[in-house]
């Protein structure tokens, strides 16, 4: 079942093997965990995976008697700052209710969350999506209904005897609950829609949104429709982390709901898990509309008054975003939109592609703008990012300066080394985060190289150890340039100019052919 674009109203379709169209219609509800130091409403610690079990836990976070929850500016701040960068209002007030639901790793019984005043409402993003079956790369909004706060649970273990256990250093972290509106259509835009907020919660600090961590999570909500902007009866597939897992689940979740609308069987409003290894949805139990979680104010909480001057300050501090700064990359550095999407993904590495082209004189930039860039971009994207492992910590992961990365980018885009030695000199840089001129005078490599005189004795030199392939060549046997070519790099031990060697042995083998027409 592959989507298909039509013209006529300006959205994805999907046929179904009797020939008949249907619309889906597709909105996530995204948790990421907020990046503080403290829990939400304790001062219980966040961070890495503890030794120990159930390390990170107060009273509060336990639920023992008597304890009452003290709200974490921070968190309110991260909060804000990425309902800002979503394009979000933030609300001149907030207030959070209890939401009632019994499970093992929820201690309290009731979870602290924000049903009827958010944080912020009514944002919006713009996606980049790349589907193979529609045209090619195209940009969508997707409209923000609202984001809240809300604490997490804890995690239930299950071992290979049959016994579960509670680990609650995640219980009472703080989350922020993205809603968006069901404007997405196939499963590539969900996709790509989950990696922009995370995108953007790791461009603001808000979030470090790690799914194999368990730091972002989604559920989707999707419903199809054999009519265009009607909804469907609504399925909630919970708690996925994986984007390849959410393509694969919503590809099954539209092919199932086609084949019973086509079979009239009636589709029921429920929620749904997804089976990684089967790679099909099942039932978990129906939802019926009205709320059952007996939302309420909670009583220990206040209403949380949000002032004008904080909301502004916070978004004076924020950072060029990642739309702005792909644009911007393509426009003053002349970059493909591939490769600016590619270098700008992540911060950090933006960051240091930048920082390489102005280490590089103003002069020389400008006059070579489009050559410089492209290769700064092509080793950065290619060796570079196979030798690092994170590539959000590249100015830690590499022993070289941005700096010293530019004055390498020079020697490539200049030619001053062939390729086999540029990629000799790279690897020096990784491994010991030498200069290119340190690694240069290291290896007795000659920055002029050998002077016109001298390369032409060594093409007599091979001349004179294949004189068969050169009478070849000069019979018409052209592809022999490559062998003479191969030749020379392996005496000049690699240190040669291609393009400048190849031009000289046309004009020495021509000069040879005119000798013997004479």
């Amino acid at each position: 079942m592959v989507p298909s674009f039509s013209p006529e109203n300006n959205s994805i379709f999907y046929t179904s093997s009797l020939g008949n169209r249907f619309y889906a219609y597709i909105g996530l509800e995204t948790h990421l965990q907020i990046k503080s130091a403290r829990k939400i409403f304790s001062s219980a610690p966040v961070g890495a995976e503890p030794l120990i079990a159930n390390h990170c836990v107060d009273f509060v976070d336990m639920a023992f008697p008597g304890m009452l929850p003290v709200l974490n500016r921070s968190s309110v701040e991260q909060g804000i700052r990425m309902g800002l960068a979503i394009k979000g209002t933030v609300n001149a007030y907030c207030v959070f209710d209890r939401k009632h639901y019994f499970y093992p790793d929820n201690p309290s019984g009731y979870q602290i969350s924000q049903q009827r005043y958010p944080l912020v409402e009514r944002g919006e993003v713009s996606i980049v999506v790349d589907c193979p079956c529609l045209t090619p790369r195209y940009e969508k909004t997707v409209r923000i209904h609202r984001l809240h706060l809300e604490q997490d649970a804890g995690k239930s273990l299950h071992d290979s005897s049959g016994e579960s256990l509670i680990d609650f250093n995640r219980a009472g972290v703080g989350l922020m609950e993205i809603v968006s509106q069901c404007d997405l259509s196939s499963p590539e835009e969900a996709a790509a829609y989950v990696e922009h907020i995370q995108r953007i919660a790791r461009y603001t600090k808000t979030s470090d949104g790690d799914m194999e961590k368990g730091q972002m999570r989604f559920d989707v909500n999707i419903s199809v429709s054999p009519e265009s902007g009607v909804l469907g009866t609504r399925v909630e597939i919970k708690n996925m982390n994986s984007v390849r897992f959410l393509k694969a689940a919503l590809y099954y979740e539209i092919s199932r709901q086609i084949q019973q609308l086509e079979q009239k069987t009636p589709l029921v409003q429920e929620t749904r898990g997804f089976d990684e290894k089967a790679g099909v949805t099942f039932s978990m139990r129906s939802k019926e509309e009205a709320q059952d979680y007996r939302y309420f104010p909670d009583p220990d909480l206040p209403t949380v008054c949000i002032e004008k001057d904080w909301v502004q300050k916070i978004y004076s501090s924020l950072p060029e975003l990642f739309d702005a700064r792909r644009k911007r990359f393509m426009q003053n550095f002349q970059l493909s939109e591939y490769d600016s999407f590619v270098l700008t993904e992540i911060s950090e590495v933006a960051d240091f592609f930048e920082e390489t082209l102005n280490a590089v004189p103003k002069e020389t930039l400008e006059n070579n703008k489009s050559n410089l860039s492209k290769v700064a971009s092509n080793w950065i994207s290619g060796p570079l990012f196979s030798k690092i492992t994170h590539k959000e910590r590249i100015k830690e992961e590499v022993r070289f300066s941005p700096s010293q990365f530019a004055e390498f980018i020079l020697c490539v885009t200049e030619k001053i080394v062939s390729t086999p030695i540029a990629k000799e000199i790279f690897q020096e840089m990784l491994d010991h985060g030498l200069s290119v001129k340190e690694i240069m005078q290291k290896k007795n490599i000659d920055l002029k190289g050998k002077t016109q005189e001298q390369l032409m004795e060594v093409l007599k030199e091979i001349h004179a150890e294949n004189p068969h392939q050169v009478q070849a060549y000069l019979s018409g046997k052209e592809k022999l340039l490559m062998f003479f070519l191969g030749q020379t790099m392996k005496k000049l031990n690699g240190r040669g100019n291609p393009e400048q060697l190849q031009n000289l042995w046309k004009d020495y083998l021509q000069s040879l052919g005119k000798k013997e027409d004479l």
